[in-house]
């Protein structure tokens, strides 16, 4: 894996084609390890990299703790991946970001997971402008210009 430096950091922030599709808001997500690898080409992420964060994740007993196949719909008893979080947290230890708190959340009906991702990828995108060096003006600009 690159080192996360200025150079590195500063094409999490490029939009159009070059978009990162690293970095996902999505608590729910689990994907596999390969998965990983081809969105991760933006540091050049390695199986061995993140291959102990792979775990079989288990369907709850209710809707909005159950597993389903994104190919077929069915609730799946188990899913081996990743889960989106736990590669976020991994990153943000990476990259040195405060993440402190980060899935405290008072939030209800199945959205705490969603809430929970968001707001640890904020943490993880302040520490990556702090690191690529952007002055919030030109954040703001690049907010303004992905809408």
């Amino acid at each position: 894996m690159k080192q996360i430096t200025k150079k590195v950091a500063r094409q999490f922030f490029q939009l159009g084609d070059n978009k990162q599709e690293m970095l996902s808001p999505d608590g729910k997500a689990i994907y596999p390890v390969d998965t990983y690898l081809e969105i991760g080409k933006i540091i050049d992420l390695q199986e061995s990299d993140i291959k102990q964060l792979e775990k079989k994740h288990y369907s709850g007993w209710d809707i909005c703790d159950s597993i389903y196949s994104h190919e077929t719909g069915e609730r799946l008893e188990y899913l081996k991946g990743i889960a989106n979080s736990d590669f976020l947290v991994w990153f943000a230890e990476v990259i040195n970001a405060d993440i402190e708190g980060w899935n405290q959340t008072r939030e209800f009906m199945g959205f705490e997971r969603d809430i929970r991702a968001e707001r640890l990828l904020n943490r993880i995108f302040d520490r990556l402008q702090i690191i690529a060096d952007i002055p919030e003006e030109e954040v703001t600009a690049i907010l303004e210009e992905a809408q």
